[in-house]
């Protein structure tokens, strides 16, 4: 089944320090493709005719901030897999009324040095008693209230026993306090977060374990990411555009190439690491 990373907006009900866009907010708002929700189900519609059934990762900004986002969600869950990355707070009651939910996962950024923890996870059980699979993305943030192990196993061991599917860390890429991350993660740290987490592969390359530079993957084959301007790149690290939503013309590479960057930083790492 092929992925596709689709980064719809940057609307946000939050305006979190450590985020990709934390200086540039009113710029990226500027850089969003408007496009109405029948247009984006009649291209998914098109790409179900090209690719079948497709596992779409929507993420943001804050997906359900975009106008629309629920009835896209009705129009295309009867073709494809979508899994949504949210904060959590704003998912609407209509969501779980109107959306095939067997098609559809939630992965949760858990940030508790900004949010109420205990309502974040009122809401994941919530959802998860509608029969909505959810896993929780934990970003290495080296704040305080963020970053401390024993807060993290306590938060892990509780997500799972709610019945969450995964765990997984992800590491910060940024300055704190003078200190720029991954770089500034201690040996201590990479341990943790390779022993706690549960996509361990993924964080030897976005936490500069392993070089991803020439190693063949299939970004912009079996997978690849639609930015918020229509743009298809083969991934989110490089950036290399191949082509734009809405063209009846394009079509996904048909071989590996090689990787462009020193360190894959998205979520196209187990491409990489499926061909090496």
């Amino acid at each position: 089944m092929k992925r596709v990373s689709w980064d719809m907006t940057r609307r946000c009900n939050y305006q979190c320090p450590h985020c990709w866009y934390a200086s540039t907010w009113e710029i990226e708002r500027g850089k969003v493709l408007e496009a109405d929700p029948e247009q984006w189900i009649a291209h998914w519609s098109d790409w179900y005719g090209r690719y079948g059934g497709m596992n779409i990762i929507v993420s943001g900004g804050e997906p359900f901030m975009q106008e629309g986002f629920v009835r896209i969600l009705e129009g295309i869950t009867p073709m494809h897999r979508v899994d949504i990355i949210t904060n959590g707070a704003g998912i609407p009651d209509d969501f779980i009324a109107r959306v095939n939910l067997t098609n559809v996962s939630l992965s949760i950024s858990f940030y508790p040095y900004l949010v109420d923890d205990a309502k974040v996870m009122a809401r994941v059980r919530e959802c998860i008693s509608k029969g909505i699979r959810i896993s929780v993305s934990y970003i290495g943030y080296p704040h305080p209230k963020q970053w401390d192990f024993d807060r993290i196993r306590r938060y892990r061991q509780q997500f799972k026993e709610m019945g969450c599917t995964d765990f997984t860390i992800t590491s910060y890429w940024g300055n704190f306090e003078g200190h720029a991350y991954p770089d500034a993660y201690t040996d201590e740290d990479r341990r943790f977060m390779m022993d706690y987490s549960d996509d361990a592969p993924r964080l030897t390359l976005s936490a500069k374990m392993e070089s991803s530079r020439g190693r063949l993957c299939w970004a912009g084959g079996t997978c690849a990411v639609i930015n918020p301007r229509g743009e298809i790149l083969r991934c989110g690290a490089s950036e290399v555009v191949i082509g734009r939503v809405f063209d009846p013309q394009f079509r996904l590479g048909a071989e590996p190439e090689a990787c462009l960057v020193d360190y894959c930083k998205c979520g196209e790492y187990d491409t990489a690491l499926s061909v090496a």
